[in-house]
């Protein structure tokens, strides 16, 4: 899809959204259905027009071929298997849009943007962030979260009418936005704890029932391990603060969201089925914890284990080690960049990874397209793809 298909297309959803919104004044007994499916698609086009093309420019800027943007808990991920963290690249989209919605945040906070700049970035993380909850207004869930979601749906689009004169103009606006916010200044690490300064201040949520647990869990896993761990963190996980982080590393970006960050802390959860792999699921979270203490300084880290198979939790607290998470990070980027394969490891681990199926496949459609863009020119690459 090129960038004037994608505008054209996102316009046509924008457009067919704001005329059933305009069709309903109250919200109550109005199918959630449709809206939510406009809704979901223009965040996708959003998604491909917006952040895709974005990325692919700062890439230029680079003269990178390689992923710019990366994931903390994939570039952990190396410990069990590198080939995981490779697969992982193809989510690069989704850590940029993870990036914009911190530098959004952030400028939101400030208070320096006009009344019209401010509604474009709370579009932005709108569909960043609140589209995706639209499964929240599924039937067999509460429902005053549907109805909460819809009136923010139709708040939204109803600014974007009063706004722009037609649903292109809209468009071609929310990606200069982006732009913009991708071009402000990087973070430093007093922003970063005005940020969390500010998510201190929120009323954290309601707790959900079992059955809204369930749901979400099936809804956003991909696999049993996935829906396991997520029912575990959002019934015994500890509850604390928290915010998206990000750090520039050479060519590269990693981004993340510890499951907690406290004055003098960095707070991890992870979930196993059985006591026999704890020391690689301690191994894994205490290397996770040390690399948000470099982006985000914690001089200590509480690593909270839940033991599925017998109920047990574990509590382990020690300090940080920034240098041995620069160490691996360092190491993890230095492969991506070469664009080597990495061998299978040994072992049982791909006869229990969820990837085995598709590894070789997509492992040898990433190097290829690596590649190739190596070999092409990358100003003429941009431009063909997204003109």
């Amino acid at each position: 899809m090129t960038i004037r298909e994608g505008i054209s297309k996102g316009s046509d959803l924008v457009e067919r959204a704001i005329s059933f919104s305009r069709r309903f004044g109250r919200i109550e007994g109005v199918d959630p259905e449709p809206i939510i499916r406009w809704a979901v698609k223009i965040g996708g086009i959003i998604d491909k027009v917006c952040f895709s093309w974005l990325i692919w420019e700062k890439r230029k800027r680079k003269s990178l071929c390689k992923p710019c943007f990366l994931g903390v808990k994939s570039l952990v991920d190396w410990n069990f298997c590198p080939r995981k963290t490779f697969l992982d690249t193809t989510n690069e989209s989704g850590y940029y849009m993870r990036y914009i919605d911190i530098k959004g945040n952030f400028l939101l906070i400030r208070g320096d943007l006009n009344d019209k700049e401010r509604g474009l970035v709370k579009c932005i993380l709108y569909f960043i962030n609140d589209v995706a909850d639209g499964i929240a207004a599924v039937p067999a869930m509460r429902e005053d979260k549907g109805q909460e979601f819809m009136r923010g749906l139709k708040n939204v689009l109803g600014w974007i009418d009063k706004n722009y004169p037609s649903p292109k103009d809209f468009i071609g606006a929310l990606l200069d936005a982006v732009r913009k916010i991708s071009e402000f200044p990087d973070l430093t690490q007093d922003d970063f704890e005005l940020l969390l300064k500010e998510e201190k201040k929120k009323e954290r949520g309601g707790s959900l029932t079992d059955e809204e647990i369930k749901l979400l869990a099936e809804a956003w896993s991909e696999n049993e391990d996935q829906e396991r761990g997520w029912i575990s963190e959002h019934r015994f996980a500890e509850d604390y603060p928290t915010i998206g982080l990000y750090k520039a590393w050479g060519n590269h970006v990693i981004v993340g969201v510890p499951d907690g960050i406290a004055d003098s802390f960095i707070y991890e959860y992870k979930d196993t089925r059985s006591e026999k792999n704890l020391k690689y699921v301690v191994r894994d979270a205490s290397l996770q914890a040390d690399i948000y203490s470099v982006l985000l300084p914690r001089r200590k880290k509480r690593i909270h284990i839940h033991i599925a198979e017998t109920g047990d939790m574990r509590i382990i607290e020690e300090e940080t080690n920034p240098e041995k998470a620069k160490e691996h990070v360092d190491m993890v980027l230095k492969a991506i960049d070469e664009g080597e394969i990495p061998q299978k490891p040994s072992g049982k681990r791909c006869s229990v990874c969820s990837d085995r199926e598709i590894c070789d496949r997509a492992i040898a459609k990433i190097v290829r397209e690596w590649q190739i863009s190596e070999k092409e020119n990358l100003t003429s690459k941009v431009t063909e793809r997204y003109s």
